[in-house]
């Protein structure tokens, strides 16, 4: 992948965990839970909430690129 199309991936993982991401606190061993709205079955969790939105961003990530390579 070249250099501007990872640019162009991350500014766009970065614009929708702004927009899109929502985080809550539950009752569990990892209690912050993090998901994305309008993706189905991206959702993640954490011990603490920076944890959790590591753990999101990446799982995010994952689906996009399992949906790019669907399209190739």
């Amino acid at each position: 992948m070249c250099y501007a199309m990872v640019a162009m991936f991350t500014d766009y993982v970065r614009h929708v965990m702004q927009k899109l991401a929502k985080y809550e606190l539950i009752h569990d061993e990892q209690p912050y839970y993090g998901s994305v709205r309008g993706f189905q079955g991206v959702w993640a969790q954490g011990k603490t909430l920076q944890e959790c939105e590591r753990n999101l961003r990446e799982v995010l990530e994952e689906w996009l690129l399992l949906k790019i390579r669907k399209l190739a």
